[in-house]
Order: structure tokens, then sequence, then C-alpha cells
């Protein structure tokens, strides 16, 4: 038989199990708290919701999620385009496909299942991968990456800019594929690309008040923008106007029609695959074709269209910098405002100044709101104290300048670098949060061991006892395990 384990030493293994976990995970709820409570709240959630998703995934590739692309990738110049051709296989579980680029987006919200990238350079080299989206958990599946390289020589004219693959987005398991430009979003996201890198993409949105915006395309062209309020339903004109960064000559403006539609009635259900149920706006600036196949506008008498090209400039402009570019971890964030424009009648008004701290998921993660007098050539500083929870990455601060009349915004990249604590060479560093987090994962994976352990640690004890209670002479003779010798009788 086995030799049997003492109850005393049992004990003793799991008091110290317990004394160590339960040590470890005050250790890690200790410095988080002292780091940042809100990194503590931000970490557990994080770590949750990773469990979750992965739950999830687990149930939903039975369900038939997105396939992987396998896409095809030709590159080509004829006639002085230089191009690049990508293409992959159709797949009834992808709604729309996002490419990427040297791994930054290039266009997002395909419907077709192919895509020519004209905004390429001759003798470089390029990396593709075709991300499918779908309703169904995970909801993506991304390709495995395509290089090509372009010609070394390719005699070409600089073609004139312009904007394409402009989409708005829609709510997950809610897309039209009749009505491409319906949402039933109250504040949808634009998005779509443009022949010049880091382009200045610039906004007017005709509401209840005049929005303005303006944002950066990155290397690819690809560029992505929210309105800073909800809109109402109904028909809408959007003006995006692209600038050339690197020459100010190339310029281009197109006027994108989507409608907003957030309540839905049975009577309605039925007629949102029509195009015709979305009625253009009554006012639309530049009534250009439509290449897109978009709801045609209405006409716009002379005068409308006069006035609303005198709103295409909004009555306060401003420049946005940032004097640190990237910031780390924690730190201030020095941003400056120079007030270039004003319109007379907004001259030394108050106007509200709200600054959004934007991530690379468009989720907002930390805003400040001040009121301040505005008047021409003025210059605002202002330091943002960046909480020690905001992780990590790239992100985009968003300024907002409004009133009861108008809302203008405009947006900056920037990066936030973590502070490092240890650094060992060879790029391998450990920053404070990281070594915060993989503590706090090793603490709940000792708990967790813990729980298992005491649990095989007291099935063992009941056997122990159930079998001090059951073994006996008698019983082990009964299965066999021993055997009663009887005496012999002398002769």
């Amino acid at each position: 038989m086995k030799k049997k384990i003492p109850k005393r030493n049992i004990k003793k293994a799991a008091r110290l199990h317990a004394a160590l976990s339960l040590a470890l995970f005050s250790l890690y709820i200790m410095l988080s708290a002292i780091y940042s409570p809100e990194f503590l709240i931000s970490d557990i959630k994080n770590k949750f919701s990773a469990l979750a998703d992965s739950a999830i995934t687990i149930t939903a590739k039975v369900l038939g999620p997105p396939v992987q692309p396998i896409v095809l990738a030709t590159s080509s110049c004829e006639n002085g385009l230089l191009s690049i051709s990508l293409a992959w296989q159709t797949d009834e579980n992808s709604e729309s496909y996002n490419i990427s680029r040297n791994n930054l987006l290039l266009a997002t919200g395909l419907l077709n299942s192919q895509y020519l990238d004209t905004n390429v350079q001759s003798n470089a080299t390029y990396s593709y991968t075709v991300t499918a989206l779908g309703t169904m958990s995970p909801g993506m599946a991304t390709s495995e990456p395509v290089i090509i390289d372009t010609p070394k020589e390719c005699v070409r004219s600089v073609s004139p800019i312009e904007l394409s693959n402009i989409s708005v987005s829609k709510e997950p398991g809610k897309y039209d594929a009749n009505n491409p430009f319906l949402t039933t979003l109250s504040r949808p996201a634009f998005s779509g690309t443009v022949n010049a890198p880091n382009a200045i993409i610039r906004f007017m949105l005709p509401s209840s008040v005049l929005i303005y915006g303006q944002t950066t395309a990155n290397v690819n062209g690809y560029w992505t923008w929210t309105p800073s309020l909800d809109l109402s339903d109904g028909s809408y004109s959007l003006l995006i106007t692209a600038l050339d960064s690197a020459d100010s000559t190339r310029t281009t403006s197109k006027n994108f029609y989507f409608a907003i539609k957030t309540t839905t009635t049975n009577n309605d259900e039925s007629d949102q695959s029509s195009n015709s149920k979305i009625k253009p706006p009554k006012v639309v600036a530049n009534s250009s074709p439509h290449e897109t196949g978009q709801p045609k506008p209405s006409q716009v008498q002379p005068s409308q269209q006069n006035q609303l090209e005198s709103q295409t400039q909004p009555p306060v402009d401003f420049s946005l910098s940032i004097k640190t570019n990237p910031v780390l971890q924690g730190k201030d964030l020095e941003t400056f405002l120079k007030i270039e424009k004003v319109e007379q009648k907004y001259n030394n008004s108050v106007a509200n100044l709200k600054y959004i701290l934007v991530d690379k998921n468009g989720k907002a993660v930390f805003s400040v709101l001040d009121k301040k007098n505005i008047y021409n050539n003025e210059g605002i500083e202002k330091t943002l104290s960046l909480p020690n929870h905001v992780s990590a990455g790239f992100y985009k601060l968003v300024v907002e300048v409004f009133n009861n009349d108008f809302n203008i915004s405009k947006s900056l990249n920037f990066e936030i670098k973590s502070i490092p604590i240890i650094i060992l060479g060879g790029g391998f560093v450990l920053t404070y949060p990281e070594i915060l987090s993989n503590l706090g994962n090793i603490s709940l994976l000792f708990l967790a061991l813990l729980f298992i352990w005491l649990f095989f640690f007291s099935r063992e004890y009941w056997l122990y006892l159930h079998a001090l209670r059951n073994i006996t002479e008698k019983n082990l003779s009964k299965v066999g395990m021993i055997v009663m010798k009887k005496k012999s009788k002398r002769a």
C-alpha cells in the first residue's frame, strides 16, 4: 500500500500556497492602486474581456465565421499608370473587407473582392493583408501577408488628386447590401482613401448646426472621421475636401450623400432595400455626377447654392500642434492652438474648447472642456495631464471649438510611449504597467491553482477518512486483498 500523507503536512502545504497567492495578489492590488486606480480597473477589465473573447471565439467557429481570404497581387505599369491589383475569393459569410498596406490601413468597408492601389512608387516593396468582416464571431479573418515589388522604371505623370472608396459605418448586423449609404448610427464614422500620402482632409456637414472637421490621412492615403455631434434621422450631404500636404495646388472636393434612420417600424423594414426611400438633402454643394450610384440630390436654387458655398469656410479657423511627439505615459501633453481667423460677429465671443483623446478603435478615453473668449491671432496653450491608465500606443487628439451655431473640430495623430523601468539590452524593455499587468496575471494564476489544489487535497482527505472507516480485515478478505490462513488440525 502507498504511504499515507499525514494530515498535518496537507494543511501546511495548503496554508503556504494560500498565503503566497494572497500575498502576491495583495501586492498587485496595492502597487496598482498606488500607480493609478484607473489602471487597476482597466487592467482587470482587459483580463476578463480577453477571457470572454476567447470563449466566444470557440463557439463562433461552429456558426461559420468569415473565411480567411487568399490574396493574389499583380503589379503593372500601363500607359504611365503604376498600380498594384489585389484580388481574393468571395465569401458569403463576409459583409465587407479591410485592406492594410505595410501594417497601416489602406481601405475599409470594401464590398467587392478586388482592389486597385494606384498610390504606389516605382522600385518599392509593399506588403498587403486583407481582413474579411462578418456578423458571426470572431467576426473577422485576416489573410496571410502578400509581398510584391513594383517595376523599377515606370514613366508616369502626376495624376490629379482624387477621393475614392468613401463609406459610412454601419451598426453590426444591420448592413443592407441594397442600400450601402443608409446607416442606423446617429454618429457614424466616415472613411475613404486619397491618392496622396499624409493629405489634409476637411469636412463640412450641414445639420442643426454647421459641423466642420479636419483630419490627416496616413502614409497610405487612408483617412477616417467621426462627427462631433449626434445626427437626427434624415438625409445629409457631407462635403469632403482633400489637400495634398506636399503641394497645395493639388486639391479636390466631393459630396458624399448618406441617410440616417435610427428607428424602424414593420412597414419601414420592407422599404429599406429600396434606394428611393433615401430622400436627398434639400440643399447640397457642388452637385456633381454621382459615380458611386448614391441617391441623386434635389435641384438647388442659385441663391441657396451661393449661400452654402459661402458656408464651406468655417467661421472660426485654427491650427493645432503638439509640443512633443511622442509623449511618455502619464506625463503632460502640451498642446497649442493658433486662432487664425474669426468672423466679425464671433470675435471676442465665448466659445467652448473640448480636448478629446481617441484611441485607435475610435473610442474616447479622456476629455477636458474649457470655456474661453476667442479672437483673431490668439494663441491658446493647454497642458493635458494624461492619466496613468491610458496605455501606450497611437492616439488621436481631437480639439473641438463650438457654440450654438457651429462645431469645428481638428485632429492630430501622436504616440504615447511607456516609461521604461528595466532595460536589459537588445531591445528588451520592461515598463511599469507591463510589470504590474504581468504581476496581476501571475497572482490570478496562483489563486486559480490554489482552488484546484484545495479541491484535490480535500477530495484526497475525504477518501483517506473514508478508507479509515471501511478498511478492515474482514472487508479486505471479501475482496481478495488478503487471505486468512486456516489453522491445521493435529492428527
